[in-house]
């Protein structure tokens, strides 16, 4: 029998604090209904005792300490397997996504970020270069060098966003990965190896013949006129950073 706790003992982020839960595991799905009759899909991240510290997937915006309604599923996710998933991406929920229904931000209409100038010119250059680069890996092909690519893009956002939420004073003890493990150098360990599994994926793919798109310079102002000057700009940035460290003019 499934039991629903009503009310939260507290909301920070897109965490929530559940008191007065018996056998309740970790991992564990829950079931979150507000007020207005929508619900929302979480897991269970922590437990203390009767205390229950839960990863809320979709946000908490419009949650009620006093009328939120909690059920334990009693199971971790779960996903139904198939042959159509071939290919697929699913969301937090387990429901399959098109490439077409994932937000992009870039496409905003007059999309600014507020603040000052610096932060949007550097959030247009890294934009645009992130844009070109996963444009090229799509003409390779290799399905395993953009999940890398991917993944090492998500550790270095990760570390920053950390270092951040960090300085702001907030709780670490809430992420998923513990202060122990951040200062550890774990998701270092976790870029190097996505890193080393991009960088041998592309060399599987050039060696089962892929086709490689031409990264000549006339070849790449043609075909990305605009975001290829962005991506300059990153990489002489870089090269820079990286000449000056090593004591070169």
């Amino acid at each position: 029998m499934l039991l629903e706790y009503v009310g939260l003992s507290q909301i920070n982020g897109s965490l929530v604090i559940l008191d007065g839960v018996k056998n309740a595991s970790y991992d564990e799905m829950v079931v979150l209904r507000l007020d207005d009759g929508s619900q929302r899909i979480g897991r269970i991240v922590m437990i203390e005792g009767e205390k229950c510290v839960i990863q809320v997937f979709e946000g908490t915006t419009g949650f009620s300490l006093s009328n939120t309604r909690t059920t334990l599923t009693g199971h971790p996710m779960q996903v139904d397997l198939s042959p159509e998933l071939l290919g697929r991406t699913l969301d937090r929920e387990g429901t399959t996504i098109a490439a077409e229904d994932l937000y992009d931000s870039s496409a905003e209409k007059g999309n600014v970020l507020r603040g000052p100038i610096i932060a949007m010119l550097q959030k247009k250059l890294v934009v645009n270069t992130t844009s070109m680069l996963f444009d090229l890996l799509g003409k390779v092909g290799n399905k395993e060098a953009i999940q890398e690519a991917a993944a090492y893009l998500g550790g270095a956002l990760f570390k920053l966003y950390r270092q951040l939420y960090r300085a702001g004073g907030n709780e670490e003890k809430y992420m998923a990965v513990d202060s122990c493990a951040f200062n550890s150098g774990a998701v270092d360990a976790d870029l190097h190896l996505s890193e080393a599994k991009y960088a041998a994926a592309l060399e599987e793919a050039a060696k089962d013949g892929a086709s490689f798109p031409d990264l000549g310079h006339d070849a790449m102002n043609a075909a990305y006129p605009g975001v290829h000057q962005s991506a300059l700009q990153v990489f002489h940035a870089a090269s820079e950073r990286v000449n000056t460290s090593l004591g070169k003019k």
